[in-house]
């Protein structure tokens, strides 16, 4: 049974197999690298992103100094840094893995700057976590392929990684915590009205429901999101 995270996490140092404690009681210097195919919040569809704008938002409201890496049409009550004007899937001149190496190097460059480094980006910053000392924790959304594991595999010793749920844990993982995503309840308005099906905009491979919740009737209630809370599709993340 995993247990619930608790404040003092104890992080792999880089290139040791020592661990040593933050104390998240006390403000700390984070970074927060967020993807850059949407802008963060998202205008629409954009879960990553979503993500690490209530990540970023909950730790500034606890008084933490936090840096997003984030689009430059992001908004944030943080410190905002940006190699890219917007996201790469809202504009096509932009070139994907171009204008995501320059930022996720731009977080490294400087990461003696910060007490640890919150990776939201899937795989690819973890192939910079062993050159800077600074710790990295790395959400892992899930997976796109059984491809992509080796690289989660290779870096195990030198980094934090927290799972989404229980279920989506790999198991030649190994992991420091589970927590589960939050929301923003204001964004979302409650209404007193009866729904016969239960829409699905969206549902990845991974976690397609049973049939006793497909075919459940809603009688209470809907929700709608508010602005960066929509659905559509996308092809780089799920």
């Amino acid at each position: 049974m995993v247990k619930p995270w608790e404040p003092n996490l104890r992080l792999p140092r880089q290139g040791t197999g020592h661990s040593f404690a933050i104390n998240a009681n006390k403000q700390m210097r984070i970074a927060v690298l967020s993807p850059i195919s949407w802008r963060t919040p998202p205008r629409h569809y954009g879960p990553w992103e979503l993500f690490a704008s209530l990540l970023t938002e909950g730790l500034v409201s606890l008084g933490h100094d936090v840096t997003l890496f984030a689009t430059a049409d992001s908004r944030t009550n943080a410190r905002l840094i940006s190699t890219s004007s917007t996201g790469w899937s809202e504009d096509p001149t932009i070139e994907p893995k171009v204008a995501e190496c320059l930022h996720i190097a731009s977080a490294f460059e400087c990461a003696g700057d910060f007490d640890v480094i919150h990776n939201g980006f899937d795989f690819l910053p973890l192939t910079y976590s062993e050159l800077v000392e600074t710790p990295m924790v790395t959400t892992i959304h899930g997976f796109s392929s059984e491809a992509i594991v080796p690289v989660y595999q290779r870096y195990n010793d030198s980094n934090s990684y927290v799972a989404i749920s229980d279920a989506n844990r790999h198991p030649r993982l190994r992991y420091a915590a589970t927590i589960h995503h939050g929301i923003n309840a204001d964004d979302f308005a409650f209404r007193e009205v009866a729904a016969e099906t239960l829409r699905r905009d969206r549902v990845v491979n991974d976690y397609v429901p049973d049939d006793q919740h497909t075919g459940a009737k809603i009688q209470n209630y809907s929700a709608r999101g508010k602005e960066g809370a929509g659905f559509e599709a996308d092809a780089h993340h799920g």
